[in-house]
């Protein structure tokens, strides 16, 4: 699963996590995009911004966390990082509703169905069924795609609020050829920002959005919004084709029937499905779904071994234990980002690292 390209802010009150998902951000990007199985300090320092001596202190805590692998001056990702990227899924709780009616839609019309969430000026799949074609791209869940290439992003901004479209046009201004986008071809010419306004109102005008031939040569794509009991749209559902099997037009006409037949359905399921709650307890961190910081934080001494009280946070446990390099808030915060998912939900549908062809 891959975190946003954008960089967040990396000072504040909670900086030392920010600063530790800035650096897990460069790590994925570089992993995921360049293929780099490994990398080296320096090249985190030049994708984050952050000083060396910070992604010295940040990588060594989430070495100790389990979350990366240290050999020498190579750092890699470890297998454990797949928890903080399953927590979305699981706490949504919306493979597991929706996975099945993508499975059905997917055996029915005998193409590739994906669920996708909006995410700022991008959208994200959560849910992937493939049926292998000859398109060159290959999405996992979770990357990143800008709004205005694909078929969900229309429908997704036609509930944007006026700071949303500021935000979007300044995003645009900034990287007109999509570059911070790792998961989609760069454009080879600026797009004109009045074609997806249009295709947005007509979205909105028309309850369905297309996808003709925005992320790549030959893929198609037509997507339906999902709406909550209030009527906002929560995700979409996306069906994916090839100009070899059809052009937009004769997949809108063979999906869109089957799709609104199976709304009523799919928006039932979403009111009734059951998000894990955040189970908070007295010290805001340890007890979040009855996970506590110990579960991300090395072991510390027992009490009575290092005359630590019973009860103890343990990050403060490791601080002393590991010294001044363990940065205990980062330990915090990774806990409760990966309690609030509770671990795996069953019934995640494309959760593991292989991905699949579902974008547009």
């Amino acid at each position: 699963m891959s975190f946003s390209p954008v960089p967040p802010p990396v000072n504040g009150p909670v900086g030392p996590l920010e600063r530790g998902l800035a650096v897990l951000r460069e790590l994925t990007r570089l992993a995921a995009h360049e293929g780099r199985t490994t990398v080296r300090p320096g090249d985190l320092v030049r994708g984050t911004g952050l000083a060396r001596s910070v992604v010295d202190r940040v990588v060594g805590t989430l070495e100790q966390l389990g979350y990366v692998t240290l050999d020498g001056r190579d750092i890699g990702l470890a297998v454990r990082l797949m928890e903080l990227g399953n927590a979305y899924l699981a706490a949504s709780g919306l493979p597991a509703a929706l996975g099945p009616f993508a499975e059905r839609l997917a055996d029915g019309l005998d193409e590739s169905v994906s669920v996708a969430v909006p995410d700022g000026g991008g959208v994200r799949f959560v849910v992937q069924v493939t049926r292998r074609r000859t398109m060159s791209l290959a999405f996992r869940i979770g990357d990143l795609l800008p709004a205005e290439r694909c078929s969900p992003g229309a429908l997704f901004a036609a509930e944007w609020s006026g700071a949303d479209w500021a935000a979007w046009r300044a995003r645009r201004a900034e990287d007109p050829l999509n570059t911070a986008f790792p998961a989609v071809p760069p454009r080879h010419r600026p797009a004109f920002g009045e074609d997806f306004e249009a295709r947005v109102k007509e979205a909105a005008r028309d309850g369905w959005a297309v996808d003709d031939q925005l992320i790549e040569p030959g893929l198609v794509a037509v997507s339906v919004p999902v709406r909550d009991a209030s009527g906002r749209i929560v995700c979409a559902v996306n069906v994916v084709s090839h100009t070899s099997r059809h052009d937009v037009d004769s997949l809108r006409a063979a999906v869109l029937g089957p799709l609104g037949a199976e709304l009523p359905a799919m928006e039932a399921a979403l009111t009734a499905r059951r998000p894990r709650p955040a189970a908070w307890g007295a010290s805001g961190v340890s007890g979040v779904s009855g996970v506590s910081v110990a579960s991300v934080a090395p072991a510390a001494p027992a009490a009575g071994d290092s005359g630590t009280a019973v009860g103890e946070d343990p990050a403060r446990m490791a601080k002393r234990e590991l010294g001044a390099g363990f940065l205990q808030s980062l330990a915090r915060g990774l806990a409760v980002l990966r309690a609030l998912g509770g671990g795996m939900a069953p019934g995640l549908v494309g959760a593991g690292p292989g991905g699949g062809r579902g974008g547009g």
